[in-house]
């Protein structure tokens, strides 16, 4: 059971600040111009943040 909880925090640790990252790329290009880019690298930035803190978080846990 353990193991489903931590699958399930790795998940929404990843998602969520890809999915957040996305949406402010989007709110900010809306006065820039940029779509596409600044969506992009909202995305990518949020990804690369998420997945620093899923592993911050496996290597907690082991």
């Amino acid at each position: 059971m353990q193991g489903l909880v931590m699958v399930g925090q790795l998940g929404l640790l990843i998602i969520g600040p890809a999915l957040a990252g996305l949406w402010v790329g989007l709110f900010i290009s809306n006065y820039v111009g940029y779509r596409i880019l600044l969506a992009i690298c909202g995305m990518l930035l949020g990804l690369a943040g998420g997945s620093m803190q899923a592993y911050r978080l496996m290597m907690k846990k082991k």
